[in-house]
């Protein structure tokens, strides 16, 4: 199985949003994001969406990812996944 991650670079600081009063920086500019190609494709569609996330103390905040907050351009890993069975070479017991 193959499939593409892309490393998108921050460029305008994303925020995690608790409620309408309260925001605390998620990713600062300079720093990294992978994505997988189903959310890159939506971004390249000028789609946003929304991670939930853990704010401490049981509580959950929303993060927007969207195309404004990133580098123009971006890197792609291209990953290729192999299964298989590897035996030990034990002796069979009598």
């Amino acid at each position: 199985m193959t499939h593409i991650e892309y490393t998108l670079t921050v460029e305008k600081t994303i925020y995690e949003h608790l409620d309408a009063n309260t925001k605390a920086v998620h990713l600062d500019k300079g720093e990294t994001l992978t994505l997988d190609q189903k959310d890159f494709v939506n971004l390249l569609n000028g789609e946003s969406f929304v991670r939930y996330v853990n704010a401490g103390q049981g509580m959950t905040a929303t993060v927007t990812f969207s195309k404004e907050n990133f580098a123009n351009e971006a890197t792609y890993t291209e990953v290729t996944i192999s299964t298989g069975v590897a035996k030990l070479g034990k002796r069979k017991s009598k």
